[in-house]
C-alpha cells in the first residue's frame, strides 16, 4: 500500500492538498489548508485510507402477525 500526501499548485496560483493510496483519490481530505489536510493524511495513514464503522447500538422487535 502507497500512500501520498499530494500538493496540487494551480495556474492562476490556487493551492490544494490531497491524500492518494495506491493511487486513488482518499475523499474527504481534499483541503486549501496545508496543515488541515496533512491532518487528513496522517488519520489515513493510521486506517489504511478505509472508513471504520461500529454498531453503537441494535434494538429488534418480534412482529405479532
Amino acid at each position: 500500500m502507497k500512500i501520498e500526501f499530494i500538493k496540487v499548485v494551480k495556474i492562476d496560483g490556487k493551492t490544494y492538498y490531497y491524500t492518494t493510496v495506491d493511487e486513488k483519490f482518499v475523499d474527504g481530505t481534499l483541503d486549501f489548508d496545508e496543515q488541515k489536510a496533512y491532518d487528513k493524511f496522517n488519520l489515513v495513514k493510521q486506517t489504511g485510507g478505509k472508513e471504520l464503522r461500529e454498531v453503537i447500538e441494535t434494538y429488534e422487535t418480534k412482529e405479532n402477525g
